[in-house]
């Protein structure tokens, strides 16, 4: 699966990626690549492998780009999310490029703190659409809505 490793006020994902670790999941972590916004998958086999990297986040060192295809889940990050499952990131436009170029199959989930689910984002024509949004109060099932 891949995860992020949460900064500033985004939901903590550090003990989650630490636990699924030590049950064995394999876990990816995307490096954010700033020349042409776009995200390098990395497996890691350790949270202690992880270093401040791109614009503070704490990133692997950059080995061997995991294959997108080979992903069964996706969990994304967000600074805010709204009632039709589009969200608001950092506007580097990383996410949805990658969540873009996804497997069919993949499953997609985003997490973010119920008080930052908002009625709506400003979006761009090449904004995606998460199908599942999950707060520390509700679960939010967007596939379900025809809009």
């Amino acid at each position: 699966m891949m995860a992020f490793a949460s900064f500033g006020t985004e939901v903590n994902t550090h003990d989650f990626i630490k636990t699924s670790l030590a049950s064995g999941k394999r876990i990816i972590l995307p490096i954010s690549i700033k020349e042409d916004r776009s995200l390098f998958l990395q497996e890691i086999k350790s949270f202690d492998e992880l270093k401040k990297g791109t614009y503070g986040i704490l990133e692997p060192e950059m080995k061997e780009n995991f294959d997108r295809s080979k992903l069964d889940l996706v969990i994304v990050p967000g600074v805010a999310f709204d009632h039709r499952g589009y969200r608001m990131g950092y506007g580097g436009g990383y996410y949805d490029r990658f969540l873009s170029s996804l497997d069919k199959r993949t499953k997609i989930i985003a997490i973010n703190f119920e008080e930052l689910y908002v009625y709506r984002v400003i979006i761009s024509r090449f904004d995606m659409k998460v199908p599942v949004l999950i707060t520390d109060r509700k679960i939010r099932n967007f596939q379900r809505r025809t809009l």
